[in-house]
């Protein structure tokens, strides 16, 4: 008994590894938050990307609206044909990006899309987050005004 008493009594006195096991912990804290960022700014990057892909695809599509020929499925073709040109530079999986819906209103001369990329968190799983929440975005023009 007073062999394992001595035991603890130097074990707690000893301060050599205290570094080591300060620097393990604070380490795996570093490592979380660094990885929590870089998802983030990735995050932030693709919702850019994807609102410009959209901006594009949408003011391509509301130019035919002047044009009394063009059906709304001509103008429905032109958004699709020019995103699907430019989705390719968002930089995440075609299986991720899902079709957008377009709406289409003469009256008003408007073109609307709506498109959501699924992304999944690169250094999150380390934390327990297995995905992140979908890049979800809109574009609408209005086409023939003079001024806004």
């Amino acid at each position: 008994m007073l062999l394992i008493s001595r035991i603890l009594t130097n074990a707690a006195r000893d301060e050599r590894g205290t570094v080591a096991i300060i620097f393990a912990l604070s380490l795996v804290v570093l490592l979380l938050s660094t990885g929590l960022a870089i998802d983030t700014a990735r995050y932030y990057a693709v919702s850019t990307r994807v609102q410009t892909v959209l901006d594009g695809a949408t003011l391509a599509a509301a130019k035919l609206l002047a044009d009394d020929k063009k059906t709304d499925s001509d103008v429905q073709a032109r958004a699709m044909a020019y995103f699907n040109a430019a989705a390719e530079t968002l930089g995440v999986k075609p299986s991720d990006i899902s079709l957008p819906t377009i709406k289409i209103d003469r009256s008003t001369f408007t073109v609307e899309l709506e498109a959501r990329v699924a992304l999944t968190s690169l250094f999150g799983r380390l934390a327990g987050l297995s995905s992140m929440s979908a890049v979800e975005r809109k574009s609408k023009v209005m086409y023939g005004m003079s001024s806004v």
